[in-house]
């Protein structure tokens, strides 16, 4: 038996069909669109060019508590700011033997330069027991005395070099061969000059590290010869220094140019040697085409448009105080085409302001944006929403856009271990504070680790009481006594002292430069020192600069530390009674 059935085809090899999107109810779709307000129209045009005009002053010169110094706008400013004190530190025997024997190893690589070598051995090689000793690290002491007898005293070299050059020396004149005289004169003066550069230090007048306050303090100036600002960071802790940590102490502006009533023209073409986008030292403007900021996952500007699988709208659940999130729905959902982009590569190094922003639209009507900084201050007096802003920037009052400060930091540092380290704490009970000398660099160069324990004293097996005037303190535990310093704040401070060993003499010896006990007094701020206490640490630090340039410094950072006291490391008028045994 034959059976026939018709069925019906699904697929249809044409897409006109589906292409088309027909709609059997078009009545619906215009309802819904005159529902959302597709149908309310603006007079409004769109924007064509924007052309920004910007002051950009470099930062010229950096001041510290008691110095300036001349500054190159890109130079990096960890280097600087951080620096101490390496060849005349405590490791400077070290650092004067080892670059010595620096110069022997290249004096000796020359044809005959053993007869050169032995000429600075008999006028730069130390004579009698110059390097003291140094009861911290008997080791590291052998090891300089050893290296002393086979080397010369670079330091001092060096000291006559600063007023003439190689070939006045007169070990140099007793060379008898021209061409190793020449030869040996050329080493010397490479030497020298990479010896030089070989650390980024400044001495402790120079230094921006105050003490009082356990931190960096220091001020940039920059100047284009038309504005003029003064930078300050008061209260640096160190290890990474970025645009927040300066304030904006004061800024002389010029005056404000008029507006412009030309028009860009649009067939005008670039000078081929100017960058698009670009506004080199000074001031200067820059025109691009407006192009609307676009994103990933950023929904579509038109209600029936479809999105892609990158736009979530499950992520925009927001509670209230996520106010970042909110921002960011409200303007990728309802403000999304109304933010236009202009990139404007401005100069590492230096201080910038936008003077004015002019929009031309495509119906040719320019018109000037004014500042949303200033528009704030002037509508309600206060600034509900600041960013990238300098604190104590007053210019926005005089209807200016904000300073924006792009400083040269590094991107990265390689540090080494601490070679010292003191901890600040409070001691409550004994009404004062302990700095401790945790870590320390002796002259060798060695770090030495002072002790972290607390002496345990027992008390003695005996059938008597005894009267103890004062408990033993570590010599690396330095007391810092609560004083008022005269004429000055009624505040206290902290002051370094020192506690007296019942054998006579001074119980407590501070090793490290923080508590240099060559300096007459040492006062830290009692705000400085707070319950949980803090840690302050010398590093060697290691950086390149964007033009590649290599930066070795010896820099200080300031830390909390682990916490309070557990129990006070010192007491007087103790009294001891008899144990049982």
């Amino acid at each position: 038996m034959i059976r026939r059935r018709l069925e019906g085809q699904h697929l249809d090899p044409e897409m006109t069909s589906g292409l088309a999107a027909e709609v059997a109810d078009p009545l619906w779709m215009l309802a819904r669109q005159w529902q959302v307000g597709e149908f309310q129209g603006e007079d409004a045009a769109t924007p064509v060019f924007i052309s920004v005009d910007v002051d950009s002053a470099p930062v010229t010169q950096l001041r510290t508590p008691s110095n300036q110094t001349p500054l190159d706008p890109g130079q990096t400013l960890e280097p600087l700011v951080e620096a101490g004190v390496v060849r005349r530190g405590p490791a400077r025997w070290r650092h004067r033997l080892e670059a010595g024997q620096a110069l022997l190893d290249r004096v000796r690589q020359l044809n005959g330069g053993e007869e050169a070598v032995g000429l600075l051995l008999d006028g730069f090689g130390l004579e009698g027991d110059e390097i003291e000793d140094d009861d911290l690290d008997p080791l590291g002491d052998a090891h300089l005395r050893f290296l002393a007898r086979r080397t010369i005293d670079g330091g001092r070299l060096a000291a006559q070099l600063e007023d003439s050059g190689a070939e006045k020396l007169e070990v140099v004149d007793r060379i008898g061969n021209a061409t190793l005289r020449a030869q040996v004169v050329e080493a010397i003066d490479d030497w020298n000059r990479t010896e030089a550069a070989l650390f980024v230090e400044r001495t402790a007048d120079q230094s921006a590290w105050v003490d009082e306050r356990l931190e960096y303090r220091f001020g940039l100036t920059s100047s284009d010869g038309q504005a003029e600002y003064e930078l300050r960071a008061e209260e640096y802790p160190g290890g990474s220094l970025d645009w927040y940590h300066l304030n904006l102490g004061s800024a002389t502006l010029p005056e404000p140019k008029p507006d412009k009533d030309e028009k860009p023209d649009k067939d005008e073409k670039p000078d081929k040697d100017e960058k698009p986008g670009t506004v080199d030292d000074g001031p200067g403007s820059v025109t691009v085409l407006a192009s609307p900021i676009r994103f990933v996952g950023q929904p579509a500007s038109r209600w029936w448009e479809f999105e892609d699988g990158g736009v979530d709208f499950g992520l925009l659940a927001a509670g209230p105080d996520d106010l970042a999130r909110s921002v960011l729905g409200a303007y990728a959902l309802v403000a999304g085409d109304d933010w236009f982009q202009v990139p404007c590569t401005l100069p590492v190094g230096s201080v910038n302001q936008v003077r004015s922003v002019t929009v031309t639209d495509d119906f040719g009507d320019s018109r000037t944006i004014s500042s949303t900084a200033h528009e704030d201050l002037q509508q309600s007096g206060e600034r509900p929403w600041r960013f990238f802003e300098l604190t104590g920037d007053k210019t926005i009052a005089e209807d200016r856009a904000p300073v924006l400060y792009l400083p040269p930091t590094a991107a990265s540092s390689d540090g080494a271990s601490p070679v010292e380290l003191v901890e600040f704490r409070r001691d409550e009970m004994a009404n004062l504070a302990w700095a401790i000398e945790r870590r320390v660099q002796s002259r060798s160069g060695r770090v030495v680790d002072r002790g972290t324990d607390l002496p345990v004293e027992a008390d003695p097996a005996v059938d008597v009481w005894d009267f103890v005037l004062s408990t033993s303190v570590p010599g690396s535990w330095v007391p810092l006594v609560p004083v008022r310093q005269p004429g000055r704040s009624p505040q206290m401070v902290f002051r370094r002292a020192e506690l007296a060993a019942a054998t006579g003499g001074v119980r407590t010896q501070p090793r490290s430069t923080l508590l240099d006990p060559a300096r007459r007094s040492v006062v830290v701020a009692e705000e400085e020192v707070p319950a949980g206490g803090v840690r302050v640490t010398q590093t060697y630090q290691m950086s390149r600069d964007h033009n590649g340039r290599l930066f070795v410094w010896l820099g200080s950072k300031k830390t909390p530390a682990d916490g309070p006291l557990p129990r006070s490391p010192w007491q007087v008028d103790r009294l001891r009674g008899p144990r049982e045994s």
